[in-house]
Formats: C-alpha cells, sequence, structure tokens
C-alpha cells in the first residue's frame, strides 16, 4: 500500500496545487506520500510577440541547440574504433544542423500559451499564493521525510508531468525571473513556515536553485528554518548569486555583468550568521552546499565551513571554493573519523599544491570514493599541479589517468576503494563512472544531442 504514491510532483500553477491538495484528502494516498518534489520554475517576462521570438531564439542558442562543431565532441584518434567515427560524425551533423523549425503557426500558438500560462504564475506570486495551499496539504502527510525543491538547477529530472505544462509555451524555464534576487526564496520560505507549523519531521532537503538572501532572512523565518532542518540527515543547496546584467552582442553571447551581490555575499558569510544554522543540524550525514554565479566565481571556503563539524558526515561535496591547502584540509579532518565520500568540484588552491593535498588527505582519512569533477586549479601555477576535469580527450586519456593515480592515490592505490570523474558536458545520471581499479579510464565526455 505505501508504494502506490511515494512521490508527489507540485507546480507553481492553480491546476497543481489542486491537483495536490485532492491527493492529499484522499484517505490512503495522503499516507503514502513521502518526497515531495517542487518545481518552483517561472518563465521568464516577455512584453510582447516579437519579444517572445527573440528570448526563444536566444534560449535556444543558449541553451538547447548548442551549435558548431565544438559541440561533436572531440574528434577520435586515427586508431579509434568504426563505432567512434561513427558516433563523432552523427554528433558533428546533429550540432552543425539542427533540424529542430517552428513554423509561424507553431509560434502563434506557442505565444498564446505562454502568455497564458506567464500571466497565471505572475497573478500566483503577486497573492503570495501557495503557502496557506502547502500547509493545508502538508496536514495530510504524515509520512513526509524528503523534499526536493528545484528551481532550473538539476535537482530532479524533469517529469512528464512537467513538461506537459510547458511544452506547449516552447520556452525554457529559467527560474524565479530569471537570475532575480529572490530567486526560489519566496517558494522556500513559505515551504518552510508550512512545515513548522504541521510539526513535519524533515530528513532530507534538496534545493537548487534559492537566493543567497535567504541565509539573511528575518529573524523570525531564520528560526523556523532552525527548527524545521534540525532532524535533517542530508543538505543539498545551491544559493544563486544575483545576476543583473545587460546583453550587449546577443549573437556573440557577450554582456556586461555587475558582481556586487557576489562581494556583498562574500561579506555576509564573513560575519558567520549562516554557522547559526549550520550548527542546528547536528545529523547531517551528507553535505552539498555550493554559490552559484554565472561565470566561475570561487567562494572562500574558511567562512563557510568555519569550526563546523558533523559528527556523523559521510558524504560531504564541495564545489566553487576556493582556499589554501590548509582551508580544506581543516574541513575535512575534522570529519575524519566519518567521511567517506569526498566530491570535488570547479575548486581553487590559493595555496599550496594539490599533490601535497592529496597525500594529507590518504594520510589522515580513510575515504572510500572521491569524485572529481570541473576544474581543480592552482592559483599559484606551478606546472602540472591544475587540471581540466571537463573536456577529456582520447587522446589526453592516458596521461590523465597517470595524473590522477599519482596526485589522487599515490603509491597508496588499494587504500582508496574508487575514484570517479567525469566532466561538465558529460551526461551525468547513469552516466559514464570510471573506476581505475578495473582500467576504465576512457573518454568521459558525452555531449548533448
Amino acid at each position: 500500500m505505501e508504494y502506490l504514491l511515494p512521490v508527489a510532483q507540485l507546480l507553481f500553477t492553480r491546476q497543481s496545487f489542486d491537483r495536490l491538495f485532492k491527493v492529499s484528502q484522499h484517505p490512503i494516498l495522503g499516507r503514502c506520500v513521502k518526497s515531495l518534489v517542487y518545481r518552483v520554475d517561472l518563465l521568464r517576462q516577455h512584453f510582447d510577440k516579437d519579444e517572445y521570438v527573440r528570448g526563444l531564439a536566444r534560449e535556444m542558442s543558449l541553451n538547447v541547440f548548442n551549435t558548431g562543431p565544438e559541440w561533436a565532441g572531440p574528434k577520435p584518434p586515427p586508431h579509434a574504433s568504426d563505432r567512434d567515427w561513427r558516433l563523432y560524425e552523427r554528433n558533428r551533423l546533429r550540432a552543425t544542423n539542427p533540424k529542430v523549425r517552428y513554423t509561424a503557426r507553431q509560434l502563434s500558438l506557442g505565444w498564446v500559451a505562454y502568455e497564458k500560462l506567464w500571466l497565471e504564475q505572475k497573478h500566483l506570486r503577486d497573492a503570495s499564493y501557495g503557502e496557506k495551499e502547502i500547509m493545508a496539504t502538508l496536514a495530510h502527510f504524515p509520512n513526509l521525510k524528503h523534499i526536493t525543491l528545484s528551481n532550473f538547477h538539476d535537482a530532479c529530472e524533469e517529469s512528464a508531468y512537467f513538461e506537459a505544462t510547458y511544452k506547449h509555451t516552447l520556452m525554457p524555464v529559467s527560474g524565479d525571473e530569471g537570475y532575480g534576487e529572490s530567486s526560489g526564496m519566496p517558494q522556500l520560505l513559505s515551504l518552510i513556515r508550512a512545515l513548522d507549523r504541521t510539526s513535519t519531521v524533515l530528513e532530507s532537503l534538496k534545493a537548487g536553485l534559492v537566493s543567497w538572501h535567504v541565509l539573511d532572512a528575518e529573524d523570525e523565518d531564520f528560526e523556523l528554518m532552525k527548527n524545521v532542518f534540525h532532524a535533517l540527515k542530508s543538505l543539498t543547496m545551491g544559493f544563486q548569486i544575483n545576476q543583473e546584467y545587460e546583453w550587449q552582442d546577443p549573437d556573440e553571447h557577450r554582456f556586461d555583468r555587475d558582481g556586487e551581490d557576489e562581494e556583498e555575499c562574500q561579506d555576509f558569510l564573513a560575519q558567520g550568521r549562516h554557522l547559526e544554522l549550520l550548527r542546528s543540524m547536528p545529523n547531517l550525514c551528507v553535505v552539498d552546499l555550493a554559490f552559484h554565479s554565472y561565470d566561475l566565481y570561487f567562494f572562500d571556503i574558511e567562512p563557510v565551513y568555519k569550526d563546523i563539524h558533523w559528527s556523523h558526515l559521510r558524504d560531504l561535496s564541495l564545489s566553487f571554493y576556493r582556499g589554501t591547502d590548509q582551508n580544506l584540509l581543516d574541513v575535512l579532518q575534522r570529519h575524519a573519523g566519518t567521511l567517506k565520500i569526498l566530491r570535488l568540484s570547479n575548486y581553487s588552491l590559493a595555496k599550496g599544491l594539490w599533490l601535497h593535498t592529496f597525500r594529507e588527505i590518504r594520510t589522515s582519512l580513510k575515504l572510500e570514493q572521491v569524485e572529481l569533477k570541473g576544474w581543480l586549479q592552482n592559483e599559484e601555477y606551478h606546472p602540472k599541479d591544475s587540471w581540466d576535469v571537463t573536456n577529456w580527450s582520447l587522446d589526453e586519456a592516458p596521461s590523465q589517468k597517470d595524473n590522477i593515480e599519482s596526485y589522487v592515490l599515490g603509491s597508496e592505490a588499494v587504500a582508496l576503494k574508487h575514484i570517479i570523474g567525469h566532466g561538465a558536458n558529460c551526461c551525468c545520471q547513469g552516466g559514464p563512472y570510471h573506476d581505475l581499479h578495473n582500467d576504465l579510464w576512457e573518454t568521459c565526455c558525452s555531449h548533448p544531442t
């Protein structure tokens, strides 16, 4: 019986709220729900049809139809198999000749569907719709333990329900008005207030993206967060840095950007208020906190995790951080007794060597798995101490394998069960994981088609 409806879906539309409320009123289905996926994505505003068409063309070129030979992936070496060459040629043709084209009628129908849905979402947002509705719903989900609040940042897979709601608009969703300051924040706070009033004991929260300003919420909301998050065992949150930019040349994807919010966020983290929230969650086993901006902006790790210790931490992800080798080691060694999985993504060493850092990690931690992704760079520009884990080619794979083995595993490879490496452009869900001990270090780039 408990498997009838373990996961409930909620979109930011009136129909979706009504449907979820009906599910909660069912005497059996309401008790089956253990997970809630709340998609808070909103359509970006376009004032007329012409602007809608231009915006659609831009979104297509940036997010959907990646065109150009470079999107076919690395060219195979001469000794590659016939299958690899066929795959490369197919990707090259798809990348340079996208097949998707919209007729004038399709664009007209898309504009009508877009305008209708955008106006509905605007009305719901202006009316602060959702808090009372969610509270009335959660009261009838007594077994709810897991919540995913998704705001266009891969927090969950696209469901058929989500695609059916948005596909007629033709426009990809882009979060809460794109990169607005309040991105996902009103919806998260309304969810927290509802959870507090219904006395739901939450075990895991996965939210991406949410404006970092949620950490600077009013005192009342901040205390509610501490209360609701107290029993969490797994916390994954991506904090959005506000991006104010103007397109200068849409054809070349160039823009001017204001980075004031990045500096404001760094100053806020240095004050340490967020540490009070982190310390209120003593049972955390899985932690992934990341700060995202449009470009690669690395945040100092020291103030984010200063003196923080979770006695049950087993899985730690560190993305878009920078700091000295000792800053990183301090965070890891405080959890040496429990930490088994380490994930590093886009990390920058301000001082020290990765060679020495991984040597210390091998010595002081008993890791079972290491996952690498993106750029691992050395700001002091030591030769061979920075690597790009985003675009490996078949030609580079042997040297990459040697580098990873010597830097991460050293001569003590047996102490680590396996290491996973994948690039920023690869398909990560069910995608290519590479185990050194099985000698599976082949290319890990899987480009979208």
